[in-house]
Order: C-alpha cells, then structure tokens, then sequence
C-alpha cells in the first residue's frame, strides 16, 4: 500500500511529478507563472499571452485542488482512505478518487531503464529565488532548488560556496580566478556530487583543469536570472499619466505632446519614448507620430 501527500496527488493531476518532492505545488505552478509573465511583458504576442493565460490557469488549478482534496479528506464519508493520521492518502483511492471526480485517468508508469545518459545530453537553468530546472535532451526532466542539492545552508536564503561557485561558472567565467589553491579542489569535488545528485549521472560533469580555463562543465550551464532582469529594463520606462480634462476642448494631444512627458523624479529630464504602444486611441496616435 503506498501513501501520498496531498501536494504528490496534486502533482499526479498536474502531471508534476517530475519536481522535487519537497518543492510545494503552488511554488512550482508560480514559477512558470511568473516566467511566462516575464516573457510577455518582454514580447506581448499572441503565442506568448496564450502560455501567460495557460499557466496562470494551472496556478489556480493547483490552488483549487489543493482545497478539494483538502476538504475531500474531511469528510466522514470520504472515499479516500488516509493513513491513521489524515495526513496521507492511498494512492490507490486516489487515483479512482481523480477519476470519479474530474475524469482524469492517472496512469502511474512503471521503472524503466534509461540509456546511459552523458553530460552533453544536460542543460541546466537557474531561476530568480534559484530555483533549477534539469533538461535532458532539450526537454524539462526535473524542477529543483539549490537547497534541495546542497547549495543553499539549510538556515540560510543565499548560496552557499558551492552555489557561488555554480553561479560564477552560468557567467561563463573563470574558477578558480586564480592559482588554483587545495580548497578549491575541495569544493570542485563536492559540487560534482551536488550535481551527481541533481541529474543521476555519476560521470565527471566537469571537463579537465587547466590554467587557463580553470574548470568548465560539460553540460549546458545557463543563469537564467539574468534574462528576467534584462526583461524588467527593458520595461522599466515609467510614464506620467497626463490627465486630459485639465485641457479645453479645443486642445489636443498636440498640446499634451508639446508639454512633454517627464519622468517621475525628475521633471525636464525627457522620458525616451521607448515602450510598447496601447491600443488604445493615445498608443495609436503615439505610434502614428512616432
């Protein structure tokens, strides 16, 4: 008889099992969220705003399942059946449970040998809050944390040495900077377990030592951190909101436009007219005249 816990029976409907086990459903779900958020305000394209609409609707999906289930649970007639504490449940129960409830039919897959996987079939993204995710042939395999590896103390919110040293090597820079020292062997070392760890693949995931280069991966390493930030730059162009009715009727937006748009902070420092257009009747005579 297995058990579950509610945020494993919401990754089976979610088709999440993939993310760490400890990882909350809800994080995860507001994660490619807020990427998909990102990715839109950077390019506001049809494409893009269905994926924004999709994840933020898998967000709420996993809220709501959590409560189902939750209150499912509660009930003295329940068809679920917990362990004696309630706070599990028999996947069993649960899987005829989703079907009844929702028609989903969760077909638990059976243990299969892989074939044997090498680093140059691995990529690795870190996220803002340094969040992993683990690809495997160009497809998402694991979702992860530096935590949950060992690259985070597990009382702090930062990186450990490992996990600087991870970051320090996603910017495609040098480690050790320097003459290579006896600690930085140490480290090396047990930020190859790390990654052991993360992926299963006990070979070498760094490619030799040299002067030069110091150590480089053998997998595609990507700080994906560095993109969202970039997004937010390139819309951080703040614009006053210019309240037509202090102008007569017989004013215009030629008028609106002779007065300039100033930044916030600092007024008669123009503000580059660099954003994207509204549609809206302003976006379009904005767009037409510039």
């Amino acid at each position: 008889m297995k058990l579950i816990t509610i945020e494993q029976a919401v990754k089976l409907v979610l088709n999440l099992e993939y993310s760490s086990e400890y990882e909350p459903v809800l994080e995860i779900t507001d994660m490619f969220a807020e990427d998909a958020q990102e990715e839109y305000q950077y390019d506001a394209s049809p494409h893009n705003k269905l994926r924004l609409e999709i994840c933020n609707a898998r967000h709420v999906m996993a809220e709501r399942l959590l409560e189902h289930i939750e209150r499912e649970m509660s009930l003295a007639d329940s068809t679920l059946k917990t362990d004696p504490t309630h706070s599990k449940i028999v996947l069993e129960s649960f899987l005829k449970w989703a079907f009844n409830q929702y028609g989903i039919d969760i077909i638990i897959p059976k243990p299969q040998s892989n074939p044997k996987l090498a680093w140059r079939d691995v990529k690795i993204k870190i996220y803002k809050d340094f969040k992993i995710g683990l690809f495997i042939k160009g497809k998402l395999n694991k979702y992860s944390n530096f935590q949950d590896i060992g690259l985070i103390g597990k009382r702090k919110k930062t990186p450990n040495n490992l996990g600087k040293i991870l970051i320090t090597l996603s910017k495609k820079e040098k480690y050790p900077p320097s003459t290579m020292e006896n600690n930085h062997k140490t480290a090396m070392s047990n930020l190859r377990d790390c990654l052991i760890k993360l992926t299963g693949i006990s070979a070498d995931p760094f490619l030799p030592f040299n002067k030069r280069n110091g150590w480089k991966p053998r997998f595609e390493l990507i700080d994906d951190r560095r993109n969202a930030d970039e997004r937010e730059k390139n819309n951080a162009v703040k614009i006053e909101y210019i309240d037509e009715s202090k102008y007569s009727d017989n004013d215009n937006f030629s008028k609106i436009h002779d007065e300039a748009i100033y930044d916030d902070d600092s007024y008669g420092d123009p503000v580059p007219l660099d954003f994207e257009y509204e549609d809206d009747a302003a976006g379009r005579w904005l767009k037409d005249n510039y």
